[in-house]
Parts: structure tokens; sequence; C-alpha cells
């Protein structure tokens, strides 16, 4: 494959490339809309919570191949982020998922780390579509006991 490509543009920082917590993305366009497509891919992920840090671009006889590294963006994830679950689904970004746990833990007939996911969950599916799952008998349990945090609250 090396034979029919032709490099255009060498990453600029060949070490950042294993850094942990990076990821290699690719896709390939005609070669005069390469530039079109990196802004365009910049918008995408920057959307996402991810900064582009080098890109790699090789020209075949037809196609540019790209390769983008990104990683999450700093300031986001170090920001503080309150998942407020609303009716409809909302979407996740990935320095969201940066606040969780690795993983949810059994620990003395309790799950560890639980709490977090369910707030994730509830986020991405919307407040609408966790009812319409639940069974009737768990929804009249749930108004219940919004009935009695409104009475409680006052």
């Amino acid at each position: 494959m090396s034979g029919k490509f032709k490099m255009i543009k060498h990453a600029e920082k060949p070490e950042w490339w294993i850094w942990k917590g990076t990821k290699v993305v690719k896709f390939s366009c005609h070669p005069d809309v390469v530039d079109t497509f990196i802004e365009s891919h910049m918008d995408m992920y920057s959307e996402q919570g991810y900064e582009i840090l080098d890109c790699s671009i090789e020209k075949g006889s037809m196609f540019a191949s790209v390769k983008l590294l990104i990683r999450p963006k700093r300031d986001m994830k170090e920001a503080k982020y309150e998942l407020i679950p609303k009716a409809e689904a909302q979407d996740i970004k990935y320095f969201m998922l940066e606040t969780l746990p690795e993983s949810i833990q059994f620990f003395d007939g309790q799950l560890e780390g639980a709490e977090q996911f369910l707030s994730l969950s509830l986020f991405s599916v919307g407040l609408k579509r966790f009812t319409a799952l639940l069974p009737r008998e768990a929804r009249e349990t749930l108004i219940r006991l919004l009935e009695e945090v409104d009475d409680f609250n006052g």
C-alpha cells in the first residue's frame, strides 16, 4: 500500500500518536476537498467534545487518505458537569463519560457506581421514554414517590 500513496503532509508530532487517551480517525476523499473535509471533521468532533491534535495526509491515484489524531478537550474534561435528565433524550458528549467510574462494582449487596451510570442513561434516553419502559406497577410507585417529595418540599 505504501507504494500507491505519496505522503503529502507528515504528522507534525509523531510522538503524540502513541499517547493514551488519543484516538486516530481515518477518512478518504478527493485531494481537492481535503481541507474542506478536515474542517468539517473538526466541527463535528468539536461538538462531540474532542480536539484535533495532528493530521497526516497521503495522496493516492484518485483519493487522499487522511488520518486525524483526536483527544477529548481538556477544558471540557476538567469542567464540572451535571447531568440533568429532560423529557426528551439528550446527546451524550465524550467528556461526560470522563466523570463516570470505570466499572460498576458489587460491594456489600450494593452496586457502587451504578447511580452515575443511571444518571447518564436517563440523560440519554429521556424521562418520557424511561417512564414508557417501566411496568405499570413501577410507574405507580414512581408517581407516589414524586408526590411524597412534593408534599415534603411543601
